[in-house]
This record gives C-alpha cells, sequence and structure tokens, in this order.
C-alpha cells in the first residue's frame, strides 16, 4: 500500500497536525502515531504551507487512520491510497 497525504494550512497562524494509523478495535494512541505537527514547534505546519507525506502502511480489515488538527476549518487534507491486490 502507498499513501500520499497532504495538508494546506489555509490561516495566517502555525497549526498542527497528528495522524495515526489505529488497528481494528484500537484507539489513536502514541503507539500509533505516524505524523506529529505541534502548532508552537519547529515542525508547525505554517501559514499557507503545503506539505506532503507519502508513507508505506498496512492497514488491515478493520483498521483506519485518524486525523486532527489543532483549529477546525483550517486545514485542508487530502488523502490517496494505492492498494495492491493480494
Amino acid at each position: 500500500t502507498l499513501m500520499e497525504i497532504s495538508f494546506l494550512n489555509t490561516d495566517s497562524s502555525n497549526r498542527g497536525v497528528t495522524v495515526h494509523f489505529v488497528p481494528s478495535g484500537g484507539t489513536a494512541a502514541d503507539a500509533n502515531r505516524v505524523i506529529h505537527m505541534t502548532a508552537a514547534a519547529d515542525n508547525a505546519l505554517r501559514p499557507y504551507e503545503k506539505r506532503v507525506y507519502t508513507l508505506t502502511p498496512y492497514l488491515g480489515v478493520g483498521d483506519f487512520v485518524q486525523v486532527s488538527a489543532t483549529t477546525a476549518s483550517v486545514v485542508q487534507l487530502e488523502m490517496s491510497i494505492l492498494e495492491e491486490a493480494t
């Protein structure tokens, strides 16, 4: 599986974004966090910045992706998944 995730900050302030690949029946936790941008840190999503990540996760049946931003309605998310048949 190949996944591309892009974030666009449409605001004039730094924003944080967190992405988790959560196993079936699980919850978002530090152990399954794959992207962590903190608004007050050097890795913040800067004003009007677009950032793209390419990942190769293994997501099984029932697994899911959970994404959250520090402020609602100002970070746009686009995700593409290319999955191989087995």
